[in-house]
């Protein structure tokens, strides 16, 4: 399957930005999801950043593959001051393929470029994204939400639904002051009233024709629900599949809430308009992109009779909307099982389905163990597949194999916010259909000695809650009885040494144990084996006849890996790629060990995309090991693994 997501968002940012690391984590999990919080629904937009300057190479934007590119150069003082930049930037204009929404972010911004200048800037109250979080997500959203439309000259129309009968005219009164508030504080138009309707139209006729193009704002007051028209307007909002979001306003209650309301986003007023239309933007761009990426998705896959629906379905929408279809695709997460029984007892002949479902439909993986080896890369700038989406892709990706009835394998400690944390969250999470069942376990995490030595009964009680089974691994010949219990850092050559035997060791037994391999990102620097614990791990995996699947865009050793097996062959296998420790090296050295893995490297290099037996086909990998798309990434993956080992249960691997 071959998928190119409607749109992908570019930040550009040089190197020295002041709080990279926070600016970069706050913009990926505005547009993309936190992958920090497991259950966080995201809005799944591709987001990549180009991190560079004049002394590292900026990576290019049309090496992702989108309909539409929408670039964000952050111009700071040190991007206004590098002429790598300058030249960057005004290539990019020069081509005229993408849509550029300069941030001003030093005092000369707007002089950085005399094409780019005269665009409209996000200019904020202060020169911080992370201080204007609000204001820069309002600009930022109602942007994307032009692109997106087609429309990007026009403004954005924000359709304010309200009663006019209260006592106290509280609807009234807040629909004025949010009409009033957008004419002074925003780049939005609104549909207000008759006042908006031309003399000698008909009335019901404008009054559906702009709720059809427009945002749509429910000012939930006493009376509402009472109003014909509102409800008329609330009806052709779902029927026209409309944004839209509930204001609540009560002041003594209502005797009847109109049904048709639900299933939207819902704020309490406390003088807080920015707020209100923040969510009412987030939850716009929300809705806009999940139809495009949906109908996208449904292209690719082949299966165009699904009907579409941007947001969870309900009766009113798929009874609506949906008459002839026979199946309908929606956004992540499904419904919950009360929700599903009544829309599958309502339409007995239509099937509900999600993006993951539809990928992993027919890719049955039960008892299947895969191990994933993931850690962070020590050299990912300049790769656009940054560590946001290294730890998104870490989620995701697990998360689908669960879906598939798979079993987790990974080697790693408890440290807070590790990836052994959140694989164990997600275990709970896709596994709970089978946690009556005592035994059952989703997830498998290996221990290496000294590491196992940390593990407390809380820590054991967190694994057991969320059905991770701990593999302990034997402490390595030459510890003394008291060392075996302990936990020692490799504070000395002796200890390193130590460390090296037992990390091989865990990799030996996890690789026994598991039925495929998927390596991503890597560290080059600071491990603490004899070679990178990819690289081992792929080492042992290929000896083992194991297949296995390489995401090579994030940096690190996968990205080493992707340039042994696609490289001239005058690529230099001997270069320093990555460091081992000196002292492990002197004392690996004396024992005549093979260390750093070297010579696996070339024959790797030597042998090409056939050794890695993965059940993908020569150019599906070459797709893999570039690919910075998280739906293809995955759908690639669940295809070989289905392919390979559905072979092997077969004999005929």
């Amino acid at each position: 399957m071959k998928f190119t997501p409607p749109i992908t968002v570019h930040f550009l940012i040089h190197e020295s930005y002041d709080k990279l690391h926070e600016v970069r984590k706050f913009l990926y999990s505005l547009l993309c999801r936190d992958s920090d919080n497991t259950n966080f629904d995201g809005l799944d937009i591709p987001v990549y950043f180009h991190v560079g300057s004049s002394e590292h190479v900026i990576s290019k934007i049309y090496e992702v593959d989108s309909e539409k590119h929408i670039i964000i150069p952050l111009i700071d003082e040190y991007m206004f001051c590098d002429d790598s930049w300058r030249g960057y930037i005004k290539s990019l204009i020069g081509s005229g393929e993408s849509h550029i929404l300069p941030v001003s972010l030093c005092e000369y911004a707007f002089e950085f470029n005399e094409d780019l200048g005269k665009n409209q800037f996000i200019v904020l109250q202060t020169q911080s994204i992370l201080d204007n979080k609000i204001e820069f997500q309002t600009r930022l959203f109602e942007f994307i939400l032009r692109i997106l439309s087609g429309n990007e000259k026009e403004k954005l129309i924000l359709f304010i639904s309200h009663s006019k009968k209260d006592k106290d005219q509280i609807g009234q009164i807040r629909a004025e002051e949010l009409r009033d508030y957008l004419g002074t504080h925003s780049k939005l138009d609104s549909f207000f009233d008759a006042n908006d309707i031309p003399d000698g139209q008909d009335f019901g006729d404008i009054i559906n024709e702009n709720v059809s193009k427009s945002l749509f704002v429910l000012i939930h007051s006493d009376t509402y629900s009472d109003r014909e028209w509102c409800r008329k307007e609330i009806l052709e909002c779902k029927y026209k599949q409309v944004p839209a979001i509930r204001v609540e306003l009560f002041s003594k209650g209502c005797s009847r809430l109109f049904p048709y309301m639900a299933n939207i986003p819902c704020i309490r007023f406390s003088d807080n308009w920015e707020e209100i239309i923040a969510l009412m933007l987030r939850t716009a761009l929300d809705w806009r992109y999940q139809k495009a990426y949906l109908e996208k998705l449904n292209d690719a896959y082949g299966d165009s009779h699904f009907g579409i629906e941007p947001t969870i379905p309900e009766l009113i929408s798929v009874h609506h909307n949906h008459k002839g279809e026979v199946a309908i695709l929606y956004p992540e997460p499904p419904v919950g099982i009360e929700e599903l029984e009544v829309l599958n007892d309502s339409f007995e002949n239509k099937k509900f389905v999600t993006p993951m479902q539809l990928l992993t439909n027919g890719k049955n993986l039960t008892g299947k163990k895969i191990a994933i080896s993931i850690s962070e890369p020590t050299d990912s700038t300049g790769s656009v597949l940054g560590q946001e989406m290294l730890n998104d892709l870490a989620i995701e990706l697990p998360r689908h194999l669960l879906a598939s009835k798979a079993e987790l394998v990974y080697g790693g400690d408890l440290r807070q916010n590790g990836f052994t944390r959140k694989l164990a969250e997600l275990s709970y999470q896709y596994a709970q259909s089978e946690h009556s069942k005592g035994e059952y376990y989703s997830f498998h995490n290996f221990f290496a000695w000294p590491i196992s030595n940390t593990l407390n009964h809380i820590e054991r009680l967190f694994l057991t809650r969320n059905r991770v089974k701990g593999h302990i691994i034997k402490a390595p010949n030459g510890c003394t009885e008291e060392e075996k219990s302990k936990f020692i850092p490799p504070y000395s050559s002796h200890y390193k040494l130590l460390w090296s035997i037992s990390l091989t060791k865990m990799r030996e037994e996890m690789e026994n144990f598991a039925d495929a391999l998927i390596v991503m990102g890597g560290r080059t620097q600071g491990f603490k084996g004899k070679m990178p614990g990819i690289i081992q791990e792929i080492k042992i995996a290929l000896s083992l006849k194991k297949p296995v699947y390489i995401v090579g865009s994030a940096g690190g050793c996968a990205s080493i890996l992707r340039k042994c097996i696609l490289e001239s062959t005058s690529f230099d296998v001997t270069s320093k790629m990555y460091n081992i420790d000196n002292d492990l090296k002197v004392v690996l050295q004396s024992r005549g060990e093979d260390i750093e893995g070297y010579s696996f490297l070339s024959d790797l290099h030597k042998a090409g995309i056939r050794q890695l037996n993965n059940g993908l086909e020569e150019e599906d990998n070459i797709r893999l090991l570039y690919s910075t798309n998280v739906t293809e990434i995955v759908a690639l993956i669940l295809r070989g693994l289905t392919t390979k080992l559905n072979q092997h249960n077969n004999g005929n691997a």
